[in-house]
């Protein structure tokens, strides 16, 4: 089943930066780990729900976030949510990222700005070791152009919210252009 979501997309040099990283660092660890493709990376937002009109919710994101000032963000440090891992998301401006966040949809509950690199099921990894593993990294700075509407698909996805044996697909449904200050 699609969903909606908004996301900002680092550019491929930040990409290049991560993945160079992992490479060096990963290579041996956890078998139990997904590694979320590079092609796959994204700074979520806000969701939008199962069956969300795409047409309906471009226009409500235009309305809300067109023109908005771009945040500037790196890449650093990780956490853990239950089953993932991700690297946190800086900004040396936290109004500019909170009012874009508010504006593309972030819930107003502890909204945490990251990007997933694995995925696990649940008790198979030490999360702590994981994010000790990214202690002092940091990823060079980025000013985002626009902010993206995308829709996941979840082929071979089960019951109970599985997100399937390759994970999701990725498709940009529209653009919306950031402002850089």
């Amino acid at each position: 089943m699609p969903r909606l979501f908004s996301a900002l997309v680092p550019p491929a040099v930040v990409f290049g930066h991560l993945s160079d990283f992992l490479a060096a660092h990963t290579a041996d660890r956890d078998k139990a780990l997904r590694w979320t493709p590079a092609d796959n990376w994204h700074i979520t937002f806000g969701f939008f729900g199962d069956d969300d009109d795409p047409v309906r919710r471009s226009k409500w994101l235009h309305r809300r976030a067109d023109g908005r000032p771009a945040p500037r963000l790196r890449l650093a440090g990780a956490g853990t949510f239950p089953g993932v891992l991700w690297v946190g998301v800086h900004t040396d401006d936290v109004t500019v990222l909170a009012r874009l966040a508010q504006a593309a949809g972030a819930g107003r509950r502890g909204y945490k700005p990251h990007l997933t690199v694995a995925r696990w099921r649940s008790g198979e990894v030490d999360q702590a070791a994981l994010i000790r593993l990214f202690d002092g990294y940091t990823g060079p700075w980025f000013i985002p152009d626009e902010l993206l509407l995308m829709r996941s698909d979840f082929a071979g996805a089960g019951n109970g919210g599985d997100l399937g044996r390759r994970g999701p697909t990725y498709t940009t449904v529209d653009r919306v252009a950031l402002t850089r200050v």
